[in-house]
């Protein structure tokens, strides 16, 4: 259940626009020390934000090569398509990409 605010004032809602509900929320997960860590904490989780019409569940990880973080992602009993695994590459861009 959604909670519900009545602001009476038209400046709030200058300030702060409302958004469709059509709109899906957005969540990435980092694989190493997180999802390979605690797999059987996360699998639950992750498997019932998939489940969700409203959520997009991504990977964001430091691994440069995608392939390669599918393979561990799978190793863990998780599946992504490599359309939602963004590598930010330590390898590269070294702390910049923390």
């Amino acid at each position: 259940r959604r909670h519900q605010f009545s602001v009476p004032t038209a400046r709030f809602s200058a300030r702060f626009p409302t958004f469709p509900m059509t709109r899906k929320t957005k969540i990435a997960f980092d694989v190493g020390g997180v999802l390979s860590k605690y797999p059987a904490i996360f699998r639950p989780l992750v498997a019932a934000l998939q489940a969700s019409a409203d959520v997009e569940v991504w990977i964001l990880t430091d691994m440069s090569n995608p392939q390669k973080v599918r393979e561990t992602l799978a190793l863990n009993g998780f599946d992504f398509p490599l359309e939602r695994i963004v590598c930010a590459d330590y390898e590269t861009y070294g702390e910049a990409c923390k």
